[in-house]
C-alpha cells in the first residue's frame, strides 16, 4: 500500500497535534487508559488468538467516517499497545480504508516490539474489522 494509504495510521500526539511516530511505549501508556473505557454504538465481536488473549473494539460512525474508537483487550502490553495504535490511526478514516488494514501496515510503525510479538497486531486488526464490518453492514451484526 502507498503512503498516501497508510498516512492515516501516525498517531497524533497529545501536546501539538503533529503527526510525529510514537514509540510502542507511548502507545502502552495511552492505551492503559483506553482499554476498557465505555462501549460506543457499534460493538464488535470478540477476538480471540491462541495465546488466551482477547480484543474487541467499538466505534462510533458518522457519514461513513469512524468518529471515535474505544476497546477493550486482555492484559498484554502488546497487544493494547496496538490497539492504541489502531484506535488512534483509523479515527477520522473511512469505513473501507479501516476495514482494508492489515497487520503489517501495524507493525511497521510501530517500533520497539520484538518480532515474535508481531501476532499482537494481527489480533488488534482483527478485532477492529470486526466492529468496522458490522458498521460497513449498517451496525447490524
Amino acid at each position: 500500500m502507498s503512503a498516501e494509504h497508510t498516512s492515516h495510521l501516525k498517531a497524533k500526539t497529545e501536546d501539538h497535534g503533529d503527526t510525529r511516530q510514537l514509540s510502542a511505549f507511548e502507545c502502552l501508556m495511552r492505551g492503559f487508559r483506553r482499554n476498557g473505557g465505555p462501549l460506543l454504538a457499534i460493538v464488535g465481536r470478540v477476538a480471540h488468538d491462541g495465546d488466551g488473549r482477547t480484543a474487541q473494539f467499538s466505534v462510533e460512525v458518522e457519514d461513513g467516517v469512524i468518529k471515535a474508537v474505544s476497546f477493550a483487550v486482555s492484559t498484554c502490553a502488546t497487544l493494547i499497545a496496538y490497539c492504541e495504535f489502531v484506535a488512534e490511526g483509523v479515527t477520522g478514516a473511512t469505513l473501507s480504508r479501516a476495514v482494508a488494514l492489515t497487520p503489517e501496515q501495524v507493525i511497521a510503525p510501530l517500533k520497539g516490539i520484538p518480532p515474535h510479538k508481531y501476532d499482537c497486531a494481527r489480533l488488534a486488526t482483527t478485532a477492529l474489522r470486526g466492529a468496522v464490518e458490522i458498521a460497513l453492514n449498517g451496525g447490524q451484526k
